[in-house]
């Protein structure tokens, strides 16, 4: 403590409480004492950009790096997870005089995403074994407590991958539960569909502003058929410097999803819709393996569920054709039809063009009588057929 922290400590040259004066004797011991907590370590601060392990989430090393920043900090277990929590997030405090030493953290943080430090960091910090492991910074636990804030982290334990636009991503994120407060599956009178619910946190940068509403990922185990992600919400601003991707439960297709593997057969990245893409990235060279009885046709659509709400709004319907001659994904459109109980209903289906030949908008404007119905959308060309059912519901 130098000359002015004395004086400040003791009152003097301005008015202070008792209280105050604790404060300052308080974080006085806590920077003497720092070194002989067992709490106390050194954790490894970067960003996304300045990783240089950006493969890796576990046996790191951070001693090693020229762009990961040490940091004094006290690592302090919160609370203890239980089968009936979400993983528990733990704590990290930092020395009462310190300061932001990351240099690019105000420019690439402060500046573009209006968080604060340490919001949105990564850091490596060595478990009870010695081994470094990767965690991210995701809450202010109690930043206004003026005299020892903390903060909550969570350990990256996946890596999330995606395609937008040609170009593949690949971020470490922390995983979360989602309560759906269901027991997995949507059920309505004639259809049924999984409804299981997941979400992850992951820094907010430029990587991660390219995740969007609707986008499929695989998140999932190496498993034979692996577990794929609708993502339903994506929410950048609480807090700011993260984002926390909220996921439904979509079905795995073998003919647009492309696991990656090395020449062990472990995966090395698991990417959805990769060969739906209008731009391939230069590493995929092969269409989409063909079905075993010629060409492969599917139907997607917008929203989470296969349903069309009488005289609701309008849902895109996007049809995609694989050629087994060609190797290539191709575009030629199909004729359309809607049938209910195999009974034609073009009728009461608004249709809207849209500028890609292979995508509509329908709508349904019969009246309340064909609640429950199921409506089949249908689309020929050269004998190849695909087809897609919606239950009729009310608004």
């Amino acid at each position: 403590m130098n000359l002015h922290e004395y004086k400040q400590a003791l009152g003097m040259g301005g008015v202070h409480t008792n209280g105050q004066r604790h404060s300052y004797e308080a974080q006085d011991i806590i920077e003497h004492t720092w070194y002989d907590d067992p709490a106390s370590m050194v954790a490894y601060f970067y960003d996304y950009y300045h990783d240089d392990e950006k493969d890796k989430n576990t046996h790191l090393h951070p001693e090693c790096s020229k762009s990961k920043i040490p940091v004094d900090i006290k690592y302090i277990i919160n609370a203890y997870q239980s089968l009936s929590k979400d993983t528990v997030d733990y704590r990290i405090m930092f020395k009462p005089s310190y300061k932001c030493n990351v240099p690019y953290y105000k420019e690439a943080f402060e500046e573009t995403c209006h968080c604060e430090y340490p919001l949105g960091m990564y850091l490596d910090i060595k478990d009870q074994d010695g081994i470094w492991r990767k965690w991210l910074v995701v809450a202010e636990a109690n930043k206004y407590n003026g005299d020892f804030p903390n903060w909550s982290i969570l350990p990256c334990t996946y890596r999330y991958c995606w395609v937008h636009d040609g170009k593949k991503y690949k971020m470490w994120g922390a995983p979360r539960s989602q309560n759906s407060y269901n027991y997995g599956e949507w059920r309505e009178y004639k259809m049924s569909s999984q409804e299981n619910q997941t979400k992850f946190v992951v820094p907010y940068n430029k990587e991660t502003a390219t995740l969007f509403h609707n986008m499929r990922i695989i998140y999932s185990p190496q498993i034979e058929t692996p577990i794929c992600w609708r993502i339903t919400k994506v929410e950048g601003i609480n807090p700011f410097g993260l984002m926390n991707i909220t996921l439904y439960q979509d079905e795995y297709n073998q003919y647009t999803d492309v696991i990656e593997k090395d020449e062990n057969g472990n995966w090395i990245a698991a990417w959805a819709d990769l060969l739906k893409e209008s731009n391939l990235p230069s590493d995929i060279t092969s269409a989409p393996p063909p079905q075993e009885y010629g060409d492969y046709v599917e139907i997607t659509y917008s929203g989470t569920k296969p349903h069309l709400k009488v005289n609701g709004s309008y849902k895109t319907i996007t049809l995609t054709y694989y050629s087994t001659q060609t190797d290539t994904v191709d575009q030629t459109p199909g004729e359309w039809s809607y049938l209910i109980d195999d009974t034609d209903v073009s009728d009461l289906v608004k249709v809207l063009e849209t500028d890609s030949p292979n995508t509509i908008k329908v709508k349904f404007i019969g009246d309340e009588e064909y609640l429950g119905k199921v409506l089949t959308i249908k689309n020929t060309r050269d004998n190849i057929i695909a087809e897609k059912q919606f239950e009729i519901v009310s608004l």
